[in-house]
């Protein structure tokens, strides 16, 4: 299974909660992250500048050598899942970005749509700090 932040294109909220209201990331298949990707692709193009991988709508994952990792690129930076090559950070997308990403009440009903399914973990990072994103 993958872990990805479940931020994609198009959600009215600018970071995905559960019911106790901490931020989670999906754990999805390698099928199913290869369809998201193919779904989202070319989408998403948030040029705000902010701080925290995923803060763009991204995988949410940091490399060790302190870039964010994407999509493309998740499993051959970071490793199979759950991605211990990297530091999950799962950071809450950006005020402005949010217009570009999808959140979980779009992820549930893709995924059975193609018969698969995805479940979500807490976030293992603290929320980035949103106070200096411009």
């Amino acid at each position: 299974m993958l872990l990805l932040p479940l931020f994609f294109l198009g959600s009215s909220g600018a970071q995905a909660e559960d019911e106790d209201h901490r931020l989670v990331c999906p754990i999805m298949s390698a099928e199913l992250v290869k369809k998201v990707a193919a779904q989202i692709k070319g989408s998403g193009q948030c040029q705000t500048v902010c701080r925290g991988c995923g803060c763009k709508g991204g995988p949410g994952y940091r490399a060790p050598g302190g870039k964010c990792v994407g999509f493309a690129e998740l499993i051959s930076r970071c490793g199979p899942p759950p991605h211990a090559g990297c530091a999950r950070e799962c950071a809450p997308v950006h005020k402005s970005c949010v217009g570009h990403v999808l959140g979980r009440a779009w992820l549930k009903p893709f995924a059975a749509s193609i018969g698969l399914t995805v479940s979500f973990q807490p976030a293992a990072a603290p929320e980035a700090d949103t106070s200096t994103m411009k």
